[in-house]
């Protein structure tokens, strides 16, 4: 925690260091070209920084909650398909290929699971139908999740992040 302390005050002013003088305060040493609205800046830092922590650790607890959920991808009922931004580009541009290959009288292609279970089509209605599905939930995620984020970025106290999920 104090080389994270001493990182973000050394952003914003010249500084030898910081340590701990027990019972949560820190000490700032300045160095001479520290100016008076720096100092105060950094103050103003070390005050914050019981805030400033539980923000990161809230933010490192979402993003640890989405990588679970990429990690877990979407139970489409014929096994789960991947999440991840690479995932909705590769499933989307194969439902657009599908659409391609179905209006040429080819068959539509396949899409394998994350459990390697292979998922056909006889229509491009039954691909599209589940591609609009797994675009509802993808979005649903993103929207939630950003919207997390952006909760515990406005938080102006730590009595606001904990009503953040």
């Amino acid at each position: 925690m104090l080389i994270k302390i001493h990182e973000a005050i050394e952003r914003i002013c010249p500084i030898y260091g910081v340590s701990d003088g027990g019972n949560g305060k820190f000490i700032i040493n300045y160095r001479n070209e520290a100016t008076a609205e720096q100092q105060a800046a950094a103050q103003e830092i070390l005050n914050q920084w019981p805030l400033i922590s539980a923000k990161e650790t809230k933010q490192e607890q979402i993003e640890s909650e989405w990588k679970q959920l990429e990690a877990t991808g979407w139970d489409c009922g014929q096994g789960h398909l991947g999440i991840t931004a690479n995932d909705v580009a590769l499933l989307s541009g194969c439902h657009a290929l599908g659409k391609e290959a179905d209006a040429l009288g080819m068959p539509i292609p396949s899409i394998v699971t994350m459990e390697n279970n292979e998922i056909t089509f006889t229509t491009m209605a039954q691909f599209t139908q589940l591609m609009l599905q797994y675009g509802a939930y993808r979005a649903h995620l993103s929207s939630t999740f950003a919207a997390r984020r952006r909760a515990v970025a406005a938080a102006t106290k730590l009595e606001d992040l904990e009503s953040i999920p």
